[in-house]
């Protein structure tokens, strides 16, 4: 392992929570964001990282970060999960699905939504870590491969068949 958290994504900084993870980085949390781009902050930028190659970067590292403000469905964090990373995000995009399910990986973006918040659930999660990697892990299997999408794309076609 490399570090012990990760934050993949680009954009605005305060939409995507850079703000979150710098104010995270001056209570301690080594935070290496990779992004196309790099923030003047106190956190560690990788960029020009090709596609194929994020696996072994999700890999090397133990916990993934994703305190974006907005998101339409939020890819990075499902592959984080599927590479068996525990996340922390707020429940906006598939946020507000994994909430259902794996309840301490969500922060509500209304009410919980500052440093200390995040800190109080990386304690949670890390004191059962083997566990919450496991999850992340089969929610994006359950719900998320190519044999899911296939099974939801059969219902839709069926329904619309019958309609």
């Amino acid at each position: 392992k490399l570090g012990d958290y990760l934050f993949v994504g680009s954009g605005a900084f305060y939409n995507k929570g850079f703000d979150l993870l710098e104010a995270l980085s001056f209570k301690g949390k080594q935070i290496t964001c990779i992004s196309k781009t790099s923030y003047r902050t106190h956190l560690k930028f990788l960029t020009d990282i090709p596609t194929n190659e994020m696996p072994a970067y999700h890999n090397r590292f133990k916990f993934f970060l994703f305190p974006s403000r907005f998101e339409s469905l939020g890819l990075a964090p499902l592959e984080a999960m599927a590479c068996g990373l525990p996340i922390l995000m707020f429940n906006v995009g598939v946020g507000v699905e994994l909430q259902k399910l794996i309840p301490e990986f969500v922060l509500d973006l209304k009410s919980q939504n500052t440093e200390e918040h995040f800190l109080e659930r990386i304690s949670l999660i890390e004191k059962n870590y083997e566990a919450y990697s496991l999850k992340a892990r089969r929610f994006v299997e359950e719900y998320y491969s190519l044999d899911s999408f296939k099974v939801h794309l059969k219902k839709i076609l069926k329904e619309l068949q019958n309609a």
